[in-house]
């Protein structure tokens, strides 16, 4: 679904065509969802546009009947569901936090990786510029990696020592090149 910017519609005419196009469309999804879905549904729509209030369906009864409905349910059941623009745009705002959060998760991994890169090319001078908390993000790297490790083992059939579970040796066994001068087999083999 494409996110679009919602502000208010400062030109009055375009406002009101707008109001006009979004209104029959609420209206339209209201009738699809109550008779596909066997649900009822009101609306109640205070506009500038005309005087009172416009209710959905035409019927004050049926508007009333859902009405009473509501009324009749516990507190905690009518409000369950209800939100108020505050408390969707909180809601947006926790959302957004989130993602937030896990992109500078993410950006540190691989700030971390790409420290742990460069000690592996260049040698270990990094070490003495990192901090107490590099250090703790590294054992965390660490760690992850390791069980990312220790699960690929375990999918191609080793044990967490990282042996073959039923290793059978080869018969071709790999022989260290002295001993096959001498003609004998030495710990090198398999």
């Amino acid at each position: 679904m494409v996110k679009r910017h919602v502000d208010f519609i400062e030109n009055g005419k375009k406002r009101k065509t707008t109001y006009k196009k979004r209104k029959a469309n609420i209206l339209n999804k209201l009738t699809e969802i109550t008779t596909l879905c066997g649900v009822e549904a009101c609306a109640i729509i205070y506009s500038p546009y005309q005087e009172g209030p416009e209710i959905w369906p035409p019927s004050r009864e049926a508007v009333n009947g859902v009405l009473r409905r509501l009324q009749n349910m516990p507190l905690t059941l009518q409000t369950q569901n209800a939100l108020t623009q505050e408390d969707l745009v909180q809601k947006q705002i926790r959302k957004m936090r989130e993602e937030l959060r896990e992109q500078e998760r993410k950006n540190r991994e691989e700030e971390i990786r790409a420290g742990m890169s460069h000690m592996l090319h260049y040698g270990p001078g990094l070490l003495y510029q990192m901090s107490l908390e590099d250090f703790n993000d590294t054992a965390w790297v660490l760690a992850e990696m390791e069980g990312q490790v220790e699960e690929a083992l375990s999918k191609l059939g080793r044990g967490n020592d990282g042996r073959r579970e039923n290793h059978q040796p080869s018969t071709g066994a790999a022989t260290h090149p002295a001993d096959d001068a001498a003609g004998g087999a030495s710990e090198w083999e398999t």
